[in-house]
C-alpha cells in the first residue's frame, strides 16, 4: 500500500479523503443521535435518513452523465466547497422545531455528493494502472476507515461536551481541506487515453457495439457543444440518451448485471439497518452517543484490517469471489451482532464485520472500474448509486413503518437475511454468467 501512496496524485487524493471522511463521521455519528435525542422518534430519525437518500434516487444516474462530460478533478473540488457551504445552516439547530433545517441541509449535502462520488471513482483508473485497481481501492478503503475510526468516537465526545455546533464546524473545515488537496493534483492529459486503452476488446465492444446509440469520447464533446447551441431541450435529450447508453452497458456486460443484482438487493437490507441502528443502541442496549461512536469505530478497525490485507495481496482477478463472500459475511455477522445480549459482545463483533464489508466494497469498485471503458465510468457509478438508493429508500420506509409494530430486533434480523439473499443471488449470477474479460 505504501508504494501506491507514494504516487503524488493518488497520495493527495487519499489524504484529502481521510480528512473529509473523518469530518463526515464526526457529523453523522453525532447528528443521527442528536436528532433521536431531540425528538425521541424513530420516524424522525428515519426521515433524516430518507431525506439524505432521496438525492441518490433523483440525481445519481444523471450526475454520472455529467461527470463523464466534465473535468472530474474540478467537479470534486466544486462539490467539496458546495457541501461545506450547505452545512452551515446546521449551526442554527437547537430544538425539535428546527428539524426542517436538518432535513434541508441533509438533502442539499447529499445532492452535491452525487457528483463527487462518481467523479472520484471514475478518476482513480486515470491515475493508477489496471493492475493496481484493487490495491488503489483497498488503500482508499483503509483511508476512509481511518477517518471512520477517529470520526464517530470524536463526534460522540464533541456532541456530549461541546454541542452539535462543534461537529458541524469540524465537518465544514474537513471539506475545505479535501478541496485543497484535490486542487494540488495534476492529472496527466494522456491519462484518459491510457485508461481507455486498458479496457479489453470485449468491454469496448459491449460499450460501442452491443450498446446501441452509445457515444464515443469525442462524440460526447461534440454533443455537448451542439447542446449549448440548441438549448435546454437538446441538452435534456442528449443526457437521456447517454443515460440509456450506460444502462444498456450494464445489461450487455454479464459481470455488471450480476453486480447490479447483488448491490440492489443488499441495499434493501442496508436501508432497513440504517433507520434502526441508533434506536437499537439506545432502546435495546441502553447505550449513549458515545456507545454508538465506539461501535462505528470498532467496525472501522475491522475494515482497516480488511483493506490493508487487500492492498497487500489483492488482485483484480479475485474481485468476483471477494464481492460475494464480502456481502455474505456482512449479513451473517450482522445477524450475530443484532442478537447479541451485551454491549461488549456487540463491540467485539463490530470489529469482525468490518472485514467482509471492506472486501465487498473494494471488489465492487474494482470490478466496475475494470469492466467499463473510461467514458462510461461516471455513468456506471451513478446508475449503481441510483439503483442502490431506491432500494435503500424502500428499506428505510419499511423500517420506519414497521419497527414500532414488530420490534426493532425483528426488523434488524430481516435486514441481515436480505443482505445474505443479495449475496446469494449475485453469486449465482456471476457463476452462471461468466465475465467476458479473462482478467476479471
Amino acid at each position: 500500500m505504501i508504494s501506491i501512496l507514494r504516487q503524488r496524485n493518488f497520495g493527495l487524493l487519499w489524504i484529502g479523503q481521510v480528512i473529509s471522511v473523518a469530518g463526515d463521521w464526526v457529523l453523522f455519528a453525532s447528528l443521527a443521535f442528536y436528532v433521536y435525542a431531540l425528538t425521541g422518534s424513530v420516524l424522525a430519525s428515519g426521515a433524516m435518513m430518507i431525506v439524505s437518500t432521496m438525492p441518490r434516487v433523483m440525481l445519481g444516474s444523471v450526475a454520472g452523465v455529467f461527470v463523464d462530460r466534465w473535468d472530474r478533478r474540478r467537479t470534486m473540488i466544486a462539490a467539496d466547497l458546495g457541501r461545506a457551504l450547505v452545512l452551515l445552516p446546521l449551526l442554527a439547530v437547537h430544538t425539535a422545531g428546527d428539524m426542517w433545517i436538518v432535513y434541508l441541509a441533509a438533502f442539499a449535502e447529499a445532492a452535491i455528493a452525487q457528483f463527487f462520488g462518481p467523479a472520484k471513482n471514475a478518476l482513480v483508473p486515470r491515475i493508477v494502472t489496471t493492475e493496481e485497481l484493487v490495491r488503489a481501492n483497498s488503500a482508499n478503503s483503509v483511508g476512509e476507515q481511518l477517518g471512520r475510526l477517529v470520526g464517530p468516537a470524536v463526534g460522540g465526545f464533541m456532541l456530549a461536551q461541546l454541542g452539535v455546533q462543534s461537529v458541524v464546524i469540524f465537518d465544514v473545515l474537513s471539506f475545505v481541506v479535501s478541496a485543497a488537496m484535490i486542487a494540488l493534483m495534476v492529472v496527466p492529459t494522456a491519462a484518459t487515453r491510457a485508461a481507455a486503452g486498458a479496457a479489453s476488446p470485449e468491454a469496448v465492444q459491449a460499450a460501442r457495439g452491443t450498446v446501441e446509440g452509445a457515444p464515443s469520447a469525442s462524440g460526447l464533446q461534440g454533443a455537448a457543444t451542439a447542446a449549448r447551441a440548441s438549448g435546454a431541450w437538446t441538452v435534456a435529450l442528449q443526457v437521456w440518451r447517454e443515460l440509456l447508453a450506460g444502462l444498456r452497458l450494464i445489461r450487455a456486460n454479464q459481470v455488471l448485471t450480476a453486480l447490479f443484482l447483488l448491490w440492489t438487493i443488499s441495499s434493501i437490507g442496508e436501508g432497513l439497518l440504517d433507520v434502526l441502528i441508533v434506536p437499537w443502541v439506545s432502546s435495546v442496549l441502553g447505550g449513549t452517543s458515545i456507545t454508538f461512536g465506539w461501535m462505528m469505530t470498532m467496525q472501522a478497525i475491522g475494515s482497516i484490517a480488511g483493506g490493508a490485507i487487500l492492498a497487500s495481496a489483492g488482485k483484480t482477478r479475485q474481485a468476483r469471489l471477494l464481492v460475494v463472500l464480502g456481502a455474505l459475511g456482512w449479513g451473517v455477522i450482522d445477524l450475530a451482532i443484532f442478537n447479541a445480549d451485551s454491549v461488549a459482545m456487540a463491540l467485539a463483533l463490530f470489529v469482525f464485520v468490518g472485514i467482509p464489508i471492506a472486501a465487498m466494497v473494494v471488489s465492487f469498485n474494482a470490478l466496475i472500474q475494470s469492466e467499463a471503458p473510461d467514458e462510461y465510468r461516471g455513468r456506471m457509478f451513478g446508475a449503481f448509486g441510483s439503483a442502490a438508493a431506491i432500494a435503500t429508500l424502500a428499506g428505510m420506509a419499511v423500517s420506519s413503518a414497521l419497527a414500532g409494530r414488530v420490534g426493532i430486533v425483528t426488523m434488524l434480523n430481516v435486514a441481515c437475511v436480505t443482505i445474505v439473499v443479495g449475496a446469494a443471488v449475485g453469486g449465482v449470477a456471476l457463476a452462471a454468467r461468466p465475465s467476458g474479460r479473462a482478467a476479471t
